[in-house]
């Protein structure tokens, strides 16, 4: 079965556990998904890769605008890999090259008042592209090579893409011990947080199973819900 929204493995956890809606609202099994989803993301990011979850990114390059937020609401991105634009939708993209910000010849503004070869830099949760379109290229586009970070999802949020279909299922089980915390069933809850950290063992060492020698993880830490 895919779990395609944070609602499905709410669903799961709530008929795995016998709880219900009542008893657990969406509200707060919604904060503990998100705590978890992103603990498990981090962690494979540590332990992993910390460029398992690249994607690339599309936006539109706009006209007197050289500055793009690298976070919103849906998007966190850690690194930026590589940057490419192109300035009419004929073109192929092209990669740009990085500059540093501090040792540009000239003033910014002068870049964007005169042809020059395209650039990049990075400056407070930005990226900043240089020179924009004119008022004749539309059909400009920024396409970015990224790293991303999780960022919390609605409940409704129809893809759960930063993990694999197989190991979304972990997260209804990183679920059980806020729901045995809530409930004062302390031995149950110790025991579901060690199954689900040898079941978070198991699903690190299956992504690094190149790795010919073992290796110790450190447990995500879940004081949040002592």
């Amino acid at each position: 079965m895919a779990f395609t929204t944070p609602q499905a493995v709410i669903n799961r956890a709530r008929r795995l556990w016998y709880v219900s809606a009542a008893q657990y609202p969406d509200a707060t099994a919604l904060e503990d998904f998100n705590i978890i989803y992103k603990q498990v993301c981090n962690l494979i990011i540590t332990e992993v890769n910390e460029d398992y979850f690249s994607d690339f990114v599309t936006v539109d390059f706009e006209v007197a605008r050289n500055e793009y937020q690298l976070y919103d609401d849906n998007i966190d991105i850690n690194k930026v890999q590589k940057v490419e634009i192109k300035y009419a939708n004929t073109d192929n993209f092209k990669e740009v090259e990085i500059r540093d910000k501090d040792s540009l010849p000239k003033s910014l503004e002068e870049f964007n008042a005169e042809w020059t070869a395209p650039f990049y830099f990075l400056f407070d949760n930005s990226i900043f592209v240089y020179p924009y379109p004119t008022a004749a290229q539309t059909s400009a586009e920024i396409r970015l090579n990224v790293s991303l970070t999780p960022t919390d999802l609605a409940i409704t949020d129809t893809t759960l893409d930063m993990l694999e279909d197989a190991h979304v299922s972990i997260l209804a089980d990183g679920m059980l011990p806020p729901v045995y915390q809530a409930r004062g069933l302390l031995n149950e809850k110790n025991d579901s947080q060690a199954s689900f950290n040898a079941k978070l063992s198991d699903l690190i060492f299956a992504l690094t199973d190149r790795v010919s020698t073992p290796r110790e993880i450190e447990t995500p830490d879940l004081s949040y819900f002592d």
